[in-house]
């Protein structure tokens, strides 16, 4: 015979961990940096003081509003892709979401269990900061449109 689950709590976040998380979010999504990964450091942190970690419905959650800012933030760039000139980048912007999507479900498959290690976590966050630093230097010039961030 299994035993009990242990009974549900209505907030398994308290609320100085979820302003904790909330910050990191917050910061962590407008920089260069993996917001998602961060959010995994810190549940890494403080499941070892003793406290919940986030499980991926929180983490979802975080990424709702931060989706909801984005989307204010570029509904100008949005809607010229959507109604504008730009419309053409719009087969283009799916198919690469689409092939990501199949290039990454396997990956998150095979990566699952490895969330919890911080030494794991942090050479990712080496690796992408080299893709970054690579892409940068590789560019070509930017080109003037809509696509900019001075507004």
């Amino acid at each position: 015979m299994n035993p009990a689950p242990p009974p549900l709590t209505a907030d398994p976040l308290g609320a100085p961990e979820a302003i904790l998380y909330g910050a990191v979010q917050g910061v962590c999504e407008f920089l260069p940096v993996s917001s998602s990964t961060h959010l995994k450091i810190l549940g890494t942190l403080l499941e070892a003081a003793g406290r919940q970690p986030l499980d991926a419905a929180y983490i979802m959650l975080f990424h709702l509003p931060t989706l909801a800012a984005v989307l204010w933030v570029l509904k100008r760039e949005i809607r010229a892709l959507l109604l504008g000139p730009e419309r053409r980048l719009l087969l283009p912007l799916i198919l690469a979401t689409l092939v990501t999507g199949a290039l990454g479900y396997p990956l998150d498959k095979a990566f699952e269990g490895r969330g919890g290690n911080l030494a794991f976590l942090g050479a990712m966050l080496c690796v992408t900061g080299g893709i970054q630093l690579l892409t940068e230097r590789l560019k070509p010039q930017p080109k003037e449109g809509p696509w900019t961030w001075d507004r």
